[in-house]
């Protein structure tokens, strides 16, 4: 499986590649629907005026996942501008919601501030298509929203420490002669512009100050459902339990690897590290229906136009015995 980082809870499963992008976001089904078709969804920063992606020349990628549990822990970082990003993300282990934490340290030595912007970008196909996506910006909920008919995404991007944010936002087009909204961010500013139809992408971003030595913070959620409204439902609960949803997706992981009774005897911790970890990556691969999904992504569709998105019985058959069992607790 070429993708890096995959999470997932057997409803909404994102695969990160080796720069850290959103690559694939199957749901509600693993393996089915891929909402993102293997295009990028970019994060980037401007920096007095420079611009980078963190797939761009200059970056380097420590990708990793927090011990025993299906969270994220992603150091990039740019010794040329002075910047590192520490990335966490995890989808919540009830609910189709990918939970998102950005923290950017300042480098440099010097104490000079430094207006530094965070960019935010979702280049969305629902149903694996971008005929007749729609994408908006909604006020109330402070967020970006796109659907189609049966699908909805809300995606939403604050300052941490006083939840305000976001403090520009563009939905643009992506086809036609354009490339996508996202090329708006290269300048350091955004649009605002709220609709739009068809090939559609979105970017938000926040604005803060820094000094050398210090960090900001940021919190964002991207929340699946099949209706607008069930979608503004679940954007309403974690933008009131954020912290504790984390929390929570966390502890269950941890619960969930050490369900089984298991005996290594004498094998290093190493070994047995690489082996909860192997039964957790294999988890992301179980739909919630029971289906153990051979792998899910999206890069053979290039020359193959096909996927290995397939159930076979020679995958269920060789999986350990007793360790890997649909979770339908979910």
């Amino acid at each position: 499986m070429p993708r890096d980082l995959p999470l997932g809870n057997g409803t909404l499963l994102v695969n990160f590649d080796k720069t850290y992008a959103l690559r694939d976001l199957y749901y509600p089904h693993v393996g089915m629907e891929n909402h993102v078709a293997g295009h990028h969804c970019r994060i980037g920063v401007w920096v007095e005026g420079q611009f980078s992606w963190l797939y761009g020349p200059g970056w380097q990628h420590d990708l990793r996942y927090r011990d025993e549990t299906l969270e994220t822990s992603a150091t990039i970082t740019n010794p040329e501008i002075g910047i590192t990003l520490v990335a966490s993300d995890s989808v919540d282990f009830r609910e189709p919601i990918l939970l998102r934490r950005f923290t950017v340290f300042d480098d440099r030595r010097d104490g000079a501030e430094r207006e530094i912007r965070l960019f935010l970008g979702h280049n969305l196909w629902l149903y694996g298509t971008e005929i007749g996506d729609t994408a908006l910006y909604h006020p109330d909920a402070r967020a970006v929203i796109h659907y189609k008919a049966r699908r909805a995404f809300c995606i939403a991007l604050y300052h941490e420490n006083n939840g305000a944010g976001p403090d520009q936002f563009a939905v643009g087009v992506k086809r036609h002669g354009a490339e996508g909204t996202w090329r708006d961010a290269e300048d350091g500013h955004l649009s605002g512009n709220r609709i739009a139809q068809g090939a559609v992408d979105s970017i938000v971003g926040l604005t803060f100050r820094l000094a050398g030595g210090q960090s900001h913070s940021a919190q964002g959620w991207l929340a699946a459902g099949q209706s607008m409204e069930e979608v503004l439902a679940r954007h309403r609960r974690v933008s009131l339990g954020w912290a504790g949803m984390r929390k929570r997706t966390r502890e269950y992981w941890r619960m969930w690897v050490h369900k089984e009774d298991t005996t290594f005897t004498a094998l290093p911790p190493k070994v047995i590290a690489q082996y909860n970890r192997s039964l957790l990556i294999v988890r992301t691969q179980i739909d919630a229906g029971g289906g153990i999904i051979a792998a899910n992504d999206s890069d053979i569709t290039s020359a193959f136009r096909d996927t290995y998105s397939y159930v076979w019985p020679r995958t269920a058959r060789s999986s350990p015995s007793g360790s890997i069992k649909p979770d339908t607790t979910n």
